[in-house]
């Protein structure tokens, strides 16, 4: 095991995501290597100075939708991994018990985890998008990164 110079820019609005950046684009780039890579994302420690300071947007705009329809909502039973640390993102749903029961268990056998069940009123048809928000022009920060790293 040796160590080995690197060196690299990246950009986030903050260092840590910057970094967080730099680091998926080295893992990217050389694949996992154990941890031996010789790059940013083998390293115990990052050295960092502010090339770009980054700025946040100033208030946001909002679009609004008239999509004229009449809301009607309906019952759906949500399948979800139980304790997923990954934003806890739908796997599935179902119109009835029974079947979201069904789909949970053929899930939990596909992933080898727990399962939950919830039950969520849903706006069912068109407009149901009411109106876009969006974050008014910010300006991204860039880092550069040096270090030593292993390899």
């Amino acid at each position: 095991m040796g160590r080995e110079s690197y060196y690299c820019e990246a950009y986030g609005m903050s260092e840590t995501a910057a970094h967080r950046e730099a680091c998926n684009e080295a893992m990217e780039i050389n694949g996992h290597q154990e941890g031996y890579s010789g790059d940013i994302n083998s390293a115990r420690e990052a050295h960092s100075k502010c090339l770009i300071k980054p700025k946040a947007p100033k208030g946001a705009t909002v679009e609004h939708f008239n999509n004229g329809v009449t809301r009607k909502w309906e019952t759906v039973f949500i399948i979800k991994e139980k304790h997923s640390f990954t934003h806890g993102g739908e796997m599935g749903s179902a119109k009835t018990k029974g079947d979201a029961i069904k789909k949970a268990k053929e899930l939990a056998v596909k992933h080898n985890c727990t399962m939950a069940i919830t039950i969520e009123k849903r706006l069912v048809g068109k407009g149901r998008e009411i109106a876009d928000v969006k974050p008014k022009k910010s300006v991204m920060g860039k880092w550069k990164f040096w270090g030593e790293a292993a390899c």
